[in-house]
């Protein structure tokens, strides 16, 4: 009896150190604010807790860590995590990736990755960051993190639990989302812990338990409690239970995904090009060539039957616009390098270095002022690239040398915006709101304009215009009409909802693109409605401006459609590059245009009627 009585303790103890093995607790810490000097205190509270609960191995962030988005915010977060004796494992915010000028690459200068990969116990875990680079309310999967995410699974065991944390944009929704969780479905995934904005409350997504956290209605630091236990995951804030959910078998055999495609294609595609990673800046046509860069500073050319023609590594992050004349291209890095290129062979001509961000994106006009240059030059061009600084700075350089042509010290707040040149005058906007005009021959300031002292505008916003006048939109959707001479009112439109606009050729009209299902013909002249189309792209957050050629205009969308306007006002798709939003649509050739998605798709394609 004796030795029974000790076998069965024996066996009693064994299981229940296995359940202790298996028992640990680690914190969330939930939009910490970190750079923030209002909410530095109660993070900094937050971290010695954290410091003082020293059995927990380890800290997860995910959230707003910054207000702004600013280096300085971004450095002093830096400073206050690494406080954290214990190790820490952190994805950026909405705040980082949108807000940001930098738009997110200075979260990746000092924490090299926007996800993150760890096991602990038997559990894997995974952080991804959802929120997008340009100004969307839109959450997106990068197609790079669905190739990192099989890469981290493909020798998972089945068995092995999987929990997974994603930071979340303002609207709730993520594109990609449902490949993700498919994806994750394939071995055990537990739940998915979403850093995002409203109540909290447990929900499920085909059958995952999806935990979302308060940010919107409660904008402060949280600290949150995860407690995993052999049979659960239980969530708490201040020892007080919030949600549970028990552990469960959820591997399943998934159906390999398929590619709908479109039905009724008006457009004739002469070119479909898949470049495998996200893009964000508007693809490059010159020389014959499609030019590319990827955020990871990667450019790329392509022949226009989609050969790859030559490569050039920038070694930093490519956020803006590139440009391109007279058989020279221009890529700035966000991390304040410019670079020159030759087109024809890809072969790098110049690199400069700026201490400062490069804010805007770049832009090219012959220069037709009196400016001497001393560098020798092997060709007659006369084109100068022109680009603004997070300092406040402009300046304008020989786009074949690099020589400083003219430089200003225009602003004491960031340069936005990607500025508009009209016959020798550059338009651009601050971070204040304050919009500039420039004589491109020197640099001088011609007038500065404040339209409203509660505007605000995206970096993202594009200006149009004329030499009558300019227009811009902010954030609210009101627009500006400018005086481009005089850089005074001439009219606004209150609550149009406004998100993208371009002035017509014929300057007969102001073709303005609604977040909500409108299309609007204006009069540049007086601002008066001349006609609204209800379209049916519906809430939709593309900044990409209408394209007009002749009687037609071209309206591209969020959710990846291309429309078509002709001159009798009606409207039709005529093109799906897929269910991700469009960043870029130029016309490139007679009825010729080229498109390029988030999802690095371009298509270039014809079309007339």
């Amino acid at each position: 009896m004796i030795s029974g009585l000790k076998y069965i303790v024996f066996i009693f103890l064994i299981i229940n150190f296995q359940d202790f093995a298996q028992s640990f607790s680690f914190h969330w810490l939930v939009n910490p604010l970190a750079g923030s000097q209002i909410f530095e205190n109660e993070t900094e509270s937050f971290i010695d807790s954290i410091n003082n609960r020293k059995e927990n191995p380890f800290t997860v962030i995910a959230g707003n860590l910054t207000e702004s988005g600013e280096d300085k915010e971004l450095r002093n977060a830096k400073r206050l995590f690494d406080r954290l004796i214990k190790p820490y494992h952190i994805i950026p915010g909405t705040n980082e990736d949108i807000t940001s000028l930098s738009r997110g690459s200075k979260f990746e200068d000092l924490w090299d990755e926007r996800k993150f990969s760890f096991a602990h116990d038997d559990i894997l875990f995974l952080g991804l960051d959802a929120g997008t680079d340009y100004a969307s309310p839109l959450g997106f999967i990068r197609i790079e993190d669905f190739a990192w995410i099989k890469e981290e699974l493909s020798e998972v065991d089945s068995a092995k639990k999987i929990i997974l944390f994603l930071n979340q944009p303002e609207r709730r929704e993520i594109e990609n989302f449902g490949k993700l969780v498919n994806i994750l479905k394939s071995k055990n995934i537990q739940a998915i812990f979403v850093a995002g904005f409203g109540k909290k409350y447990l929900s499920a997504y085909s059958s995952v338990p999806v935990f979302h956290t308060t940010l919107k209605k409660i904008n402060k630091p949280e600290l949150l409690s995860i407690r995993v236990d052999s049979s659960s995951i239980n969530i708490l804030k201040d020892n007080n239970p919030l949600a549970t959910i028990p552990f469960q078998n959820r591997s399943e055999n998934i159906e390999p995904e398929s590619v709908k495609k479109p039905d009724n294609i008006a457009a004739n595609i002469l070119l479909e090009k898949e470049l495998s990673y996200t893009t964000t800046v508007s693809p490059v046509i010159a020389n014959g060539q499609i030019i590319t860069a990827d955020r990871a500073g990667l450019v790329s050319s392509f022949a226009k039957n989609g050969k790859l023609l030559w490569e050039y590594d920038t070694f930093g992050n490519v956020v803006y616009d590139m440009t391109a004349a007279d058989g020279f291209l221009a890529v700035a890095t966000a991390q304040g390098d410019l670079n020159s290129i030759q087109i024809k062979t890809g072969d790098p001509l110049q690199t400069i270095g700026f201490d400062e961000l490069i804010s805007t994106h770049l832009i090219h006009f012959d220069y037709k002022g009196k400016r001497r240059l001393m560098i020798p030059k092997q060709t007659k061009s006369k084109a100068a690239v022109f680009f603004g600084t997070v300092s406040g700075k402009v300046f304008c350089l020989d786009m074949e040398t690099f020589e400083e042509i003219w430089s200003r010290q225009i602003s004491d707040s960031p340069v936005l915006s990607k500025p508009l040149y009209v016959n020798n005058k550059i338009y651009f906007f601050d971070g204040k709101g304050v919009i500039y005009n420039i004589d491109a021959r020197d640099g001088v300031l011609i007038w500065k304009f404040k339209p409203d002292k509660n505007a605000v505008f995206s970096k993202d916003f594009i200006l149009t215009g004329n030499d009558k006048s300019i227009f811009l939109a902010d954030v609210k959707g009101n627009i500006f009409a400018i005086d481009a001479k005089l850089g005074k009112f001439r009219w606004r439109k209150i609550s149009a909802n406004a998100q993208s606009m371009k002035a017509s050729t014929d300057a007969k009209n102001l073709f303005v693109k609604t977040n909500n299902n409108r299309f609007l013909f204006i009069n540049p002249s007086n601002g008066k409605t001349i006609k609204t189309l209800n379209m049916n792209f519906g809430t939709d957050y593309s900044f990409v401006p209408p394209l007009n050629d002749g009687d037609l205009i071209f309206v591209a969308s969020e959710r990846g459609n291309i429309y078509r306007i002709n001159k009798k006002r009606n409207y039709k798709t005529i093109l799906s590059l897929g269910n991700s939003p469009i960043v870029s649509l130029r016309k490139i050739g007679n009825s010729t245009y080229c498109a390029e998605n988030y999802n690095g798709r371009i298509v270039l394609f014809h079309f007339s009627e």
